[in-house]
């Protein structure tokens, strides 16, 4: 399942109507103080961990300076379970 890193997230206040941008971390975890180059092993949403699959790398769009402040980004994550349903908008 592939999954665009942007897709929005309700805000933590239950009242607020506002999405917000998803905050993503690509990290690499090394114990070398200063790695040349960074070879990702961990994906974290929001904070949270997740499985993402080593034979589907994290592609990390072109990133424009000029008049944006959103970076795309397409993971392929693995899922547990994926739940499509409806909601109250109230």
């Amino acid at each position: 399942m592939t999954a665009l890193a942007n897709f929005l997230l309700p805000v933590i206040d239950p009242g607020s109507v506002q999405p917000e941008g998803a905050i993503v971390e690509i990290i690499e975890r090394t114990d070398d103080p200063d790695p040349m180059v960074l070879v990702p092993n961990e994906v974290r949403i929001q904070g949270h961990k997740l499985l993402a699959s080593a034979d589907h790398p994290v592609t990390v769009h072109e990133v424009s300076t000029i008049g944006r402040d959103i970076v795309y980004v397409t993971l392929t994550l693995l899922a547990k379970r994926v739940t499509f349903t409806s909601e109250p908008t109230a």
